[in-house]
């Protein structure tokens, strides 16, 4: 059996075992929520939203088709974190960052990408592991 072929029948059984297939999903998401943790930036201040204690994961869907795991910070800062911006002094004129302010950016596209091959592999290997016996 080539790759191909095994990966159409494990994507079959995703929709005959769809309670399967939701466990494994669950698991590698918390496996990548706990990557994305790993990977947040931890700033020297002590405030009650910390970028890297603010990532959920949620299971959004109600059939195999529609299933999948929504991962969202909770923080308000995020998208200032992910993206970078630019500093503003009290006049309101664009002011030269500082060496640090733009260390960050991108660093959750870089962890998605570095992370998802081995978790995507992770949750295949799960999935046959709970359907091996009731396939045919």
């Amino acid at each position: 059996m080539e790759l191909d072929e095994f990966i159409q029948h494990i994507d079959e059984a995703r929709l005959r075992f769809p309670a399967d297939a939701e466990d494994s999903l669950q698991k590698g998401a918390k496996r990548m929520t706990k990557e994305i943790k790993k990977a947040s930036p931890v700033g020297k201040t002590d405030h009650p939203r910390k970028l890297n204690k603010s990532w959920v994961c949620t299971m959004k869907g109600w059939t195999a088709d529609t299933l999948h795991a929504e991962i969202r910070s909770k923080a308000p800062h995020f998208h200032l974190v992910n993206r970078g911006f630019r500093r503003k002094n009290h006049l309101g004129r664009f002011v030269p960052n500082k060496g640090n302010d733009l260390a960050h950016v991108g660093f959750l596209k870089k962890t998605l990408d570095a992370n998802w091959p081995e978790i995507r592999e992770n949750m295949d290997k799960d999935f046959y592991k709970r359907v091996r016996d009731r396939l045919e």
